[in-house]
């Protein structure tokens, strides 16, 4: 019962009833045993026509009496949607479910009531329906026992139309059951079709219903694998029919537009505390607002009390109309504002697809479908808080010197990437890095910059003097990169190419006049150098030519860095 009461409430399962029209439609989209939609109905059709269905008319008050209830909400329908051609007084359809003259005589009796607004020039035939049923309401007491007479009819004529029962709530309830035991093979059906019949184009379990689409979902005919040659239109089953109307009604609610790129988080919370109810209405209103830009946009705002469920379920539109590497940006930075979220909120979250069976685990963050970029920079899963926290400092440092596609070009936050993208956003690099770069140490680790020890026989190779000079920093190291490639090329020893590269970073150590070299032994420094820039590109895989020139400019803004750093120690 509360599965149901939930699908109602959030999936908005009412007939569609207003003074010109009633539709049974909304109601029968959700998968309900009749008598389950027949309370639904008259509760529906009460609450409407109380409220008033036309300014003129005005509100009023159903009768207390069940009976006569479920007659008036039941005869409701029939007013508005069964007449045999212009003849108003005729139920030709509710006429099939009255066995007797004397039922027949009372419905032509409320057909004449319907036929005589109808006549009426300031009424007519589209108004007519909301008065004969605001008549019939008002002044029930002139029409108790024409009610109760007609009661078991109406109420069967109704249910004929709700009578689409369902065991999916059943199979959803074992489901659950089960999950942690993992012994459920899903909702599914085990049978399969064959033949012409159809399939649930997601799932692929037996389906009847026809597909229609939300402006955010597939088309009607839109390509699927899961459809068969003889049906033009996509099928869905009743269990992914919730799933579609769910998110369709959340969707719905926040006004996305047709053209934004959605992304679905899953917040939850796994421990709570047992003596404090997060849902207490002062509780509830504790709120959680992250924004994910400078502008406020990718931002999440929500409170304790949207967690009424077990899952809070937030949509967020990607909006960009830039080329690939922006978008590809932003979903990774809606991402972070999720990881952000869930270090404000306490609770954990899942990304993933709106047709899924929502499952929970062990991590703080986990992605059910990352892109190639958001496993790069490490927001596929994060394990607990403190990760969570350092994997948000990180990415809000990129953000910080490009917003709009600097973790693409980022692409891992490792140094060798970070530092010239780092180089390429500021003004200063020098500066810069004084200021920061033992900040970006801690966020990368001390063991991702083995770079600090060939930076520190640098300089004391070439001094300290100078710092103001991005040439000089790296001159004896830019040099030492060019003579091993130059000497591989030419197809020399590995101990022949180091010792053409030390000979030639001693060439630049002698020409630097201001390098004071007294009481060194210059060419002893210059070959253990270079022995040290040859171990570090075979541990990190560059050891040729090949790699050493693609790698090159990278691996010099991070000598620079180390270099920076090393002159300030």
């Amino acid at each position: 019962m509360l599965i149901t009461t939930e699908l109602i409430e959030k999936m908005h399962a009412k007939p569609d009833f207003t003074d010109r029209k009633f539709d049974l439609a909304p109601l029968l989209s959700v998968p309900l045993n009749k008598n389950e939609r027949f309370e639904v109905y008259v509760e529906a059709v009460r609450k409407k026509t109380e409220s008033g269905l036309l300014t003129a008319l005005g509100k009023t008050i159903y009768p207390q009496d069940k009976v006569i209830q479920e007659s008036l909400a039941c005869i409701t329908y029939f007013i508005y949607s069964d007449k045999k051609g212009s003849d108003w007084t005729k139920f030709p359809d509710l006429e099939k479910f009255c066995n007797d003259d004397n039922l027949k005589e009372i419905l032509h009796k409320i057909g004449q009531i319907r036929q005589n607004f109808s006549d009426k020039e300031d009424v007519g035939g589209q108004k007519c329906k909301p008065y004969t049923v605001h008549e019939l309401v008002q002044n029930n007491n002139n029409y108790i026992e024409p009610l109760k007479l007609l009661h078991d009819s109406v109420k069967n004529a109704i249910l004929s139309k709700l009578e689409a029962e369902s065991s999916l709530l059943d199979s959803i309830i074992q489901l659950i059951c089960t999950y942690n035991e993992e012994t459920s093979k899903g909702i599914v059906a085990e049978t399969f079709p064959n033949g012409k019949k159809q399939v649930c184009f997601m799932c692929g379990a037996i389906a009847e219903m026809e597909y229609k689409p939300g402006k955010h979902f597939l088309q009607t005919r839109g390509f699927t694998k899961r459809t068969s040659l003889i049906d033009q239109y996509k099928r869905y089953c009743e269990a992914c029919q919730i799933e579609f109307q769910l998110i369709n009604d959340i969707i719905k609610v926040r006004q996305f537009k047709e053209i934004d790129i959605l992304i679905f988080f899953y917040f939850y919370f796994d421990s709570i505390f047992i003596n404090v109810d997060p849902f207490h209405e002062q509780m509830s209103k504790v709120d959680f607002d992250v924004q994910g830009t400078k502008t406020e946009k990718l931002g999440l705002d929500f409170t304790l009390g949207d967690f009424n469920t077990p899952f809070h379920i937030e949509p967020m539109a990607i909006r960009s109309k830039k080329d690939n590497s922006s978008i590809s940006t932003r979903r990774a930075r809606a991402i972070h504002t999720a990881i952000k979220a869930c270090l404000n909120c306490g609770c954990k979250c899942v990304s993933t697809s709106p047709y899924t069976l929502m499952r929970t685990y062990d991590q703080v963050f986990y992605n059910e479908k990352p892109t190639t970029l958001e496993k790069n920079i490490g927001i596929d899963q994060i394990s607990n808080f403190r990760d969570a926290g350092l994997k948000t400092e990180q990415l809000e440092l990129i953000n910080q010197l490009d917003g709009l596609k600097g973790l693409h070009r980022v692409q891992k936050f490792i140094p060798i990437n970070v530092v010239p993208f780092v180089k390429s956003n500021v003004e200063n690099f020098a500066n810069w890095v004084n200021r920061n770069g033992d900040y970006l140490k801690k966020l990368s680790g001390d063991e991702n910059l083995e770079m600090k020890e060939i930076a520190k026989k640098g300089e004391i190779l070439f001094g300290k003097h100078f710092g103001n000079s991005s040439y000089k920093r790296v001159k004896i190291f830019r040099t030492a990169l060019d003579s091993l490639m130059s000497s591989m090329a030419q197809k020399y020893s590995e101990e022949e190419a180091i010792r053409f590269a030390a000979a030639e970073v001693m060439k630049d150590v002698e020409r630097e006049q201001y390098s004071p070299k007294k009481g060194k032994d210059i060419p002893a420094d210059c070959l253990d150098y270079i022995q040290s820039i040859v171990a570090y590109l075979k541990k990190h895989g560059l050891w040729n030519v090949k790699k050493i020139s693609q790698w090159g400019n990278p691996l010099t803004d991070l000598y620079e860095f180390e270099y920076i750093l090393a002159i300030k120690t």
